[in-house]
């Protein structure tokens, strides 16, 4: 099971110096990135640098309008950079008329897909677990589009009041990308921490990833308070101590 970064992570500081940052993610030890844009680089470029790095694409978040309007491209990048596993980060899911709407097109999605030999993927937030006749949404969703795998991020799940290591159990066989990332209370407010300063069952998490045979777990903070490189730090920390 691989360790990889979510670059949105890291965002502020890739806007300033792309290759940099990805070498100080290679020098910490990850096993490999999830993109979250490309930032202008020509695909055979990133291909390269992913190489000289050892560093391997687990994912790439893309979002709805990109897969609806722009496919030949994506696909064609991710095919050059070596990534199968096309990611939706989000959708405004939160009504039984909008799973119908982007159900539909994500079932359209994800046969295009498949015939070019790349698996589409959805990451959930916490309002896909609106419930709709006792099920929940992002339940619903995965059982109108029966070959999306689940990218589940766990923060999410916890942050929905479900619990993170059931869910991912849920989605075994289905699921080969896991977000990891930590959870604090702050003044009665549910904030993004490093991982191992929270109070996810982060060993509970990896423990089931592992037994799903999940090909890698994924750091991510949407929010580091003290920039992405000391949160990326010390979470690799945590998990090399703590988790494998």
């Amino acid at each position: 099971m691989k360790v990889a970064v979510q670059l949105y992570t890291l965002r502020n500081e890739l806007a300033k110096d792309f290759e940099g940052v990805l070498r100080q993610v290679a020098k910490l030890g990850y096993d490999g990135v999830e993109f979250a844009g490309f930032y202008n680089i020509p695909a055979n470029q990133m291909k390269n640098l992913l190489a000289e790095l050892n560093l391997i694409a687990v994912g790439s978040h893309t979002g709805l309008d990109l897969l609806e309007n722009h496919f030949e491209e994506v696909v064609s990048y991710n095919q050059t950079i070596g990534n199968k596993n096309i990611v939706v980060p989000w959708t405004s899911m939160k009504t039984v008329e909008e799973l119908k709407e982007i159900s539909e097109k994500l079932l359209k999605i994800e046969k295009e897909l498949a015939k070019r030999g790349l698996v589409l993927h959805y990451h959930n937030h916490a309002h896909e677990f609106a419930r709709y006749s006792n099920e929940y949404l992002l339940d619903l969703l995965y059982q109108k589009v029966p070959n999306m795998y689940a990218e589940v991020d766990t923060h999410w799940v916890q942050r929905a009041g479900v619990n993170p290591v059931e869910y991912v159990k849920k989605y075994q066989g289905r699921n080969t990308l896991v977000h990891l990332k930590d959870l604090v209370m702050n003044n009665g407010q549910m904030e993004f921490a490093p991982l191992g300063k929270g109070i996810m069952d982060l060993k509970g998490i990896v423990n089931q990833a592992r037994e799903n045979k999940v090909e890698a777990v994924i750091v991510e903070n949407d929010q580091p308070k003290n920039g992405g490189i000391e949160d990326i730090t010390i979470s690799i920390k945590y998990i090399k101590e703590a988790l494998l």
